[in-house]
């Protein structure tokens, strides 16, 4: 059963209707979409009913509608209207789709009283729609003759019986399923109709009439020693293609952008050039729309002797010709049109008027550029030609010169700085990029690159949305590039950048005042919160000493970072070979070397405060957080010096992912051939810079970065000298050699490396 909770003309109660007397809206099955009954009376309308289609979860329950046929008189002719809802097959293949397509427009169903009663049943589809726009100009037909209209392009467009009656008729409309009947119509029909319903979706209007061919004689007489013929026009909504076919269709060109049916050669009447050589071609024009409709219609033409003895002078046609802007400067632009050469062939041709010094002309009448033309300072050339030959001169005929403009100017950007609180949902806008000028085109798209860019995405507005989660605590800020595309190209690129700005995320009503607080923040990464509590409301945990506080003082800045200790011990386990290099690509491979540096940075002064004065090489008699606090430094210290690594790198963890898994880098950019990137070599002060800010970093600095650190894991030592950096001399070159970590147990095998480089980057057995 159906039930029908809209509202009637005449009722605003729920009607329940029979399975076996329903109709159904589908271009695809249509869900919700509004359906009005009207009755026809000539061209004049009368509402009956309005409704909604049924929403359901398959093509059986979506779409359908209350016919009421207990409205309906057997003699007359009723109308549904369907306008919008969501088409949930938008493709006919009998299965819901996961998303439905809007629908914009309205499609119908014209039908008599009689023949709905009869059948119990109607389908509102595009072949209703089709057949209800071929039958709009003869709506005030008598009933009598709509029906019999109705009748005839019922059988041009259904080839097959669908309701197996056994022939084709009105009937056959109203049961029309686009799921299982689209191969009973008429191949022409079969190719259009995706047309239709897109046009129908999407509230644009389709073509329904053929090609008319505005003049409608078919018989053409012209005298011999001719080109032009005439102007055949063809009127139609869209866009046509023309075919010339039939015995003599080789010798004519038809020109679809003028109308024009020429010959591709003078015709001479004593020297026939028709295939019956009787100098009566025979031809057809074969006009098809962009909607299938097509009409043929053949021609005759009679070539006529002229008494070739008066002397004719040329005969010119106004002639309309264009060119794209930036052309090369004696590019060919087009013929001039020769209505009638004349009683003997055309010498020369010549131009005048103020624009013709712009172009010339060659004796075949052919046009050509004299220079580079541009569109934004002048679209049209016009000037007068005129054609002579042994006789006399022509008429001046007018030509006009259209200068196409081509777009050539790239769209301008500047950099932009834009913010965001953290925790904004998916899809909240942001902002907008900066476009100066878009260029002489519309902007398709907009690029963005950078670390992360696919954090968010922007439109060809320039309208920046978040496509993923926004932590500050993870990140503070994000360094993009973005350009813009017209059809002249790229724009420039520039710089954004996009701020998160922080939210405290945790009143402190939730953590109690205690370390077991502390550690439910840090373990809910609420590393703001511990840093403000600890660092602001320190007499608040009077309960904890000084050690406790500074080793989770230490644990928030690490978990800043972006790392946790686990992070860390994972990079040195999950590894595929125990090497430094590939340590450094694990533990780098998605971050900013240089805020993470920074981070680690602070973690490391609060490790260093627990430990100072203690022997991390022997921790038998410390704490547990002193033991914890010489491991953790141990292992802030190393990933600092891994994204050090990653910053001589210029941060591009691809050229990381080379360096660590031996790949020849670029010859080009290691002129010594030692492996490491010459601007690495040359930047070795970067090291220093970011451990030392202070540090100015000039000729003879000489910085041992916090070696000698040991530290215990699992039973092994870990032994670390991270790195030593002799920034040299610009005279001899800049310097620096490598000291790595390795293990005593194990019998010495190494956990990341072993050995040294020395200055000159060659790697020696020590």
């Amino acid at each position: 059963m159906v039930v029908d909770d809209n509202i009637t003309n005449d009722s605003n109660k729920s009607v329940v209707v029979d399975d076996n007397l329903f109709g159904k809206a589908q271009l695809g099955v249509m869900s919700k979409a509004k359906v009005k009954l009207y009755e026809l009376e000539g061209m004049e309308k009368k509402l009956l009913a309005t409704q909604l289609t049924t929403h359901g979860e398959s093509i059986e329950t979506i779409g359908n509608f209350n016919l009421y046929l207990e409205k309906l008189e057997e003699h007359k002719f009723y109308l549904y209207e369907v306008e919008g809802g969501e088409d949930y097959d938008v493709d006919d293949n009998g299965i819901i789709d996961e998303s439905p397509t809007q629908n914009k427009g309205v499609f119908h169903l014209l039908v008599k009283g009689g023949h709905l009663k009869a059948t119990e049943q109607a389908n509102v589809t595009v072949v209703s729609e089709i057949i209800y726009q071929k039958l709009r100009p003869f709506l005030s037909l008598e009933n009598s003759g709509l029906e019999e209209k109705m009748e005839k392009f019922s059988k041009e467009i259904i080839e097959q019986d669908i309701n197996s009656d056994g022939f084709v008729g009105i009937e056959d409309i109203l049961k029309y399923n686009p799921i299982v009947d689209k191969k009973k119509l008429y191949l022409e029909y079969q190719n259009k109709i995706f047309k239709i319903i897109d046009d129908i979706l999407n509230k644009r209007n389709s073509d329904f009439i053929v090609p008319i061919f505005k003049d409608e004689n078919s018989s053409i007489k012209i005298n011999e020693n001719l080109i032009f013929i005439k102007k055949i026009e063809i009127i139609d909504d869209s866009a046509l293609t023309i075919l010339l076919t039939g015995i003599d269709a080789n010798k004519f060109a038809y020109n679809h952008l003028t109308e024009e049916l020429s010959f591709l050669t003078k015709v001479d009447f004593e020297n026939p050039l028709d295939e019956n050589k009787d100098n009566i071609f025979e031809f057809i024009l074969e006009a098809t729309d962009s909607y299938f409709n097509q009409t043929i219609k053949a021609f005759t033409l009679q070539v006529l002797d002229i008494n070739e003895i008066i002397p004719q002078v040329p005969t010119l046609k106004d002639t309309n010709l264009s060119i794209a802007e930036n052309n090369e400067s004696t590019a060919f632009i087009g013929n001039i049109i020769i209505g009638n050469e004349g009683t003997s062939s055309i010498d020369t041709f010549s131009l005048s008027g103020s624009d013709s010094v712009y172009f010339s002309v060659d004796k075949e009448g052919k046009v050509f550029a004299k220079e580079s033309f541009d569109y934004e300072l002048k679209m049209l050339y016009t000037f007068r030609a005129e054609a002579n030959n042994s006789v006399g001169k022509s008429n001046q005929a007018l030509i006009n010169i259209q200068i196409k403009d081509i777009p050539d100017i790239k769209p301008i950007v500047e950099t932009t700085s834009l913010e965001v609180f953290e925790n904004e949902s998916i899809g909240t806008f942001i902002g907008k990029v900066i476009i100066t000028n878009s260029g002489d085109s519309n902007i398709s798209s907009i690029s963005l690159s950078g670390y992360q860019n696919n954090t968010f995405q922007v439109n060809s507005s320039g309208e920046i949305t978040v496509v993923n989660y926004l932590d500050y605590e993870s990140s503070t800020v994000y360094y993009l590039q973005y350009f813009a595309t017209n059809e002249a190209g790229d724009s420039n690129t520039e710089d954004l950048t996009i701020n998160i700005k922080n939210i405290f995320e945790n009143s402190g009503s939730d953590y109690p005042a205690s370390e077991n607080g502390i550690q439910s923040a840090l373990d809910n990464g609420d590393y703001s919160f511990v840093l403000n509590e600890l660092l602001n409301n320190r007499n608040n945990y009077s309960g904890l000493d000084d050690d406790t506080v500074n080793m989770n003082i230490a644990g928030a800045y690490v978990g800043s970072s972006g790392y946790t200790v686990y992070d860390i011990t994972g990079a040195m386990t999950n590894g595929d070979s125990s090497s430094f290099n590939n340590f450094v690509d694990n533990i780098t491979q998605n971050n900013d070397a240089v805020s993470t540096i920074s981070q680690l940075s602070q973690a490391d002064n609060y490790y260093s405060n627990i430990v100072e004065g203690l022997d991390c090489t022997n921790t038998a008699n410390l704490t547990k957080i002193q033991q914890d606090s010489c491991y953790n430094l141990g292992l802030v210290r190393l990933t600092s010096l891994s994204n050090s690594v990653k910053l001589l790198f210029g941060g591009d963890s691809q050229t990381v992912k080379k360096w660590a898994n031996g790949v020849d880098v670029n010859s080009s950019d290691d002129l010594n051939g030692n492996g490491v990137l010459d601007e690495s070599e040359a930047s070795a002060c970067a090291i220093v810079y970011a451990n030392n800010p202070n540090d100015s970093c000039q000729d003879g600095t000489f910085y041992a970065y916090k070696g000698g650190v040991s530290f215990n894991y699992r039973g092994k030592e870990h032994k670390l000298s991270l790195i030593e950096v002799d920034v040299g001399n610009s005279t001899n070159g800049y310097q620096s050699f490598y000291q790595f970590i390795s293990s005593n147990a194990n019998n010495n095998t190494p956990i990341l490396t072993s050995g040294t480089c020395t200055k000159t980057f060659t790697k020696t057995s020590q």
